[in-house]
């Protein structure tokens, strides 16, 4: 005997079902603002290092905030090398200056680029959600659901918090918007072409990767056979190049491409790609990247809506690119933003058009917020697992303590001498390297250990400013050898005396002779 289920059961169910796009939209919205609370916590907190190697980008605001040249000779004292485009270094560093603060404050350089790098973030949201809007004509729940999601996207495959990337990642939403504007319009030669072709000029200046987003436009032109705007758009593209690699580079292009090009001389190690990037990508968006490759396939071979095709298109080359470049040596989940945001995009048009084109509700119908409730919720669970794990107290001590070797050793040692600071475990001594920017050597000592390895540059006059006796301090994080990891160079310890211990930390001086 068949017995149906009780009132109250056939209510939620029948509510549920009704509401089902309204409901993802509220539990993303939910989702949305606990990783918002999470994400200023560590925002201001003393953490050194929210987004993967953020140390790699804080450096060179440190250096465009004291007016020290960005671009310089990577074979020469302090032998840093720039490894991304200038653009970020200067939109931080500048106001930094223009503020006044010194530019050994690292937490104040951590704070003023996490808040920009957030305000470049929420930008790119809002024109993402236009775009989707107005330009595809989604609906508002479907767009905001896609924002939802790309936010927490960007929060999980990190790298746009405190980085150039988040300067990236605004040029690519950007460069997006102009792109699909230019294929709505009914001419192939519009503003929006040549509006699309400085974007993408400009993410190549935000960071090298944004190389991509040229051949994107051109690639697109070039499908299309819009030979006439491709003539005229390589000029101007070109021009724009000239005019602002001149002007980050301060007139020294042979510096430029050289620390430019210079710093990606590194290995490939398909180990690297298997734990930085595939373990993150398989969890939640295995789904949403099969989905939208689909789709993408499918627009680029039988699309007859241009928006299509381009976003086809972006989708493919972004997500080929990224999938190249994430087995080199430093790359990371990150590297896949431009094309989880164009994938995104598809997704989003591509139900919300399905959709509206049925008659009845079908499965398919609650597919698209299933997939966006699945990934906000893997993804802030992550994050608060991150949260809960973290002793934002000991946060504080560690940098109360680096603070303490600053202040012992910032009256003792001039302008032009050297304190080696050594990285530990655990991230200890790392804010110390940034409090000592001034006489560090070989910042990034693991790119330029690899660097020196494969005899890209000529590293002799370390030895020379060892021989002069430069090296003043050399900073251990705990007691153990002299080596410098950057050279593979084991300092004398003769030459040197154990002179304090502060807070655990080894402070050795050059003896006088």
């Amino acid at each position: 005997m068949h017995t149906s289920p009780p009132a109250f059961v056939t209510s939620i169910y029948n509510f549920v079902k009704n509401n089902a796009h309204t409901i993802a939209l509220s539990f993303s919205v939910l989702c949305v603002v606990i990783l918002l609370v999470i994400k200023t916590a560590f925002s201001v907190s003393r953490h050194p290092d929210l987004s993967g190697s953020e140390r790699s980008s804080t450096y060179g605001v440190q250096i465009v905030a004291d007016r020290m040249p960005l671009f310089a000779e990577p074979d020469q004292p302090p032998y840093f090398i720039a490894q991304y485009s200038p653009a970020y270094y200067y939109l931080v560093g500048i106001p930094y200056r223009l503020l006044g603060w010194d530019p050994a404050e690292i937490y104040r350089i951590q704070f003023l680029s996490r808040m920009v790098s957030f305000g470049l973030v929420l930008l790119a949201m809002g024109i993402a959600f236009y775009t989707a809007r107005r330009v595809l004509g989604v609906s508002t729940t479907f767009s905001l659901l896609m924002v939802c999601s790309l936010f927490a996207l960007l929060q999980q495959w990190l790298l746009t918090n405190s980085r150039v990337d988040s300067l990236l990642f605004f040029s690519t939403v950007c460069f997006v918007y102009a792109g699909l504007r230019a294929a709505k319009e009914p001419t192939d030669w519009n503003r929006y072409v040549v509006l699309a072709g400085v974007f993408a000029v400009f993410a190549f200046f935000s960071k090298q990767s944004g190389l991509i987003h040229s051949i994107v436009i051109l690639g697109f032109l070039i499908y299309q056979r819009r030979w006439s705007a491709l003539v005229r758009l390589v000029p101007i593209m070109a021009s724009v190049f000239v005019v602002l690699m001149m002007l980050f580079s301060g007139g020294q292009p042979r510096l430029f491409f050289l620390n430019l090009f210079g710093s990606i001389a590194v290995p490939v190690m398909p180990s690297w790609f298997y734990y930085n990037t595939f373990k993150h990508m398989i969890p939640a968006f295995s789904l949403m990247l099969i989905t939208s490759l689909l789709i993408a396939i499918s627009w680029f071979v039988r699309a007859t809506d241009n928006r299509k095709v381009f976003l086809g298109i972006s989708t493919l080359l972004f997500f080929g690119f990224s999938f190249g470049t994430t087995f080199k040596y430093g790359a990371g989940i990150g590297y896949f933003h431009e094309f989880g945001y164009v994938s995104h995009l598809a997704i989003a048009w591509f139900f919300y058009e399905y959709l509206m084109a049925q008659q009845v509700r079908r499965f398919s119908y609650y597919l698209f917020p299933a997939l966006i409730m699945v990934g906000m919720l893997y993804v802030t669970s992550q994050q608060i697992e991150t949260y809960a794990k973290t002793n934002f107290s000991k946060l504080d001590n560690d940098y109360v303590e680096q603070k303490h070797v600053q202040a012992y050793i910032q009256p003792r040692i001039t302008r032009q001498d050297k304190a080696l600071v050594i990285m530990g475990a655990h991230e200890r001594g790392w804010m110390l390297q940034q409090l000592l920017f001034r006489h560090q050597l070989a910042y990034q000592d693991d790119v330029v250990r690899l660097l020196y390895e494969a005899k890209t540059f000529d590293y002799s006059s370390f030895n020379a400013l060892v021989a002069r006796g430069d090296v003043k301090y050399i900073i251990l994080p705990e007691p153990g050898p002299l080596h410098f990891n950057a050279f593979d160079y084991d300092f004398d310890p003769a030459k040197y005396t154990l002179e304090k211990v502060i807070d655990g930390y080894q402070i050795y001086r050059l003896k006088t002779s």
